[in-house]
């Protein structure tokens, strides 16, 4: 059973915040890999 009601806002919110957050980590991930080929 559902309890509670769908907030479209706060789950735009949640989802936005989550692809920020996979971003930055795409981003750290670039970085490192381009560190790394510098050393090379």
């Amino acid at each position: 059973m559902f309890i509670g009601e769908y907030d479209y806002d706060l789950d735009m919110q949640v989802k936005a915040e989550e692809a920020r957050e996979e971003g930055l980590a795409e981003g750290s991930r670039m970085k490192a890999v381009e560190d790394a080929l510098m050393l090379i």
